[in-house]
């Protein structure tokens, strides 16, 4: 599967749509001096916060000093971007859990344990962020990583697909109404469009029936 995946001429490394994967905005080891428990209008994200599609606002308990790294707290303000956590159990059901920053409801920092990921075309962010969470990408990334941290090196080597319309729209619908549904309850079972959304990339990768029971199964 892998080499039928890489010998497909329309697939890209993930490095070719991106301007940018960093390891958050600030090292929660080394900095840490510049945030607490004492609440302040900057918020700080950890990996912990994330779970696939959505991130947790509501469960963060630690803020930053506000006049610490104003430049990237305008930035995670101002852009669309995805963000994924860094350090996973390798033998979670699932190792990649993207969510999508749009409109945050309040300005916070990253600690080293997430993944920053910046799209060069960020009207595309909806497709990538239904790829990136599909049972596919998170097999093919199980099958080549061990470890339980998740590299920007490695995520930049994740095959992605040229993805034409009406495949395109479609993603961006479901994945649209995931991001909906959990952000009115974060509970709510979107199983339903998730299945969609894997049987969507299953075809844009190419793969035969017997092919997604090896992937499905694994």
């Amino acid at each position: 599967i892998m080499e039928k995946i890489a010998s497909n001429s329309v697939m890209k490394p993930l490095k070719e749509l991106v301007v940018n994967i960093s390891q958050g905005d600030l090292n929660l080891s080394t900095h840490s001096d510049r945030f607490s428990t004492s609440p302040s209008s900057v918020s700080l994200l950890r990996g912990l916060h994330v779970s696939r599609y959505i991130i947790r606002y509501d469960e963060i308990t630690e803020f930053c000093d506000e006049d610490f790294r104003q430049a990237k707290v305008n930035f995670n303000l101002e852009n669309n971007f995805l963000i994924s956590q860094e350090v996973m159990n390798a033998l979670a059901p699932r190792r990649l859990n993207f969510a999508l920053i749009e409109t945050p409801p309040r300005a916070f920092l990253c600690g080293h344990t997430l993944n920053k990921t910046i799209l060069k075309d960020q009207t595309r962010s909806k497709v990538l962020l239904a790829i990136l969470n599909s049972k596919l990408l998170d097999w093919i990334f199980r099958i080549t990583s061990t470890n339980t941290h998740i590299p920007g090196y490695q995520l930049k080597q994740l095959p992605i697909p040229l993805v034409p319309n009406p495949q395109g729209d479609l993603l961006i619908d479901l994945a649209t109404k995931i991001l909906d549904a959990k952000d009115n309850d974060p509970t709510t079972d979107t199983s339903k469009w998730e299945t969609e959304i894997d049987q969507l990339v299953y075809q844009l990768y190419g793969l035969t029936e017997e092919e997604i029971t090896v992937v499905e199964g694994y």
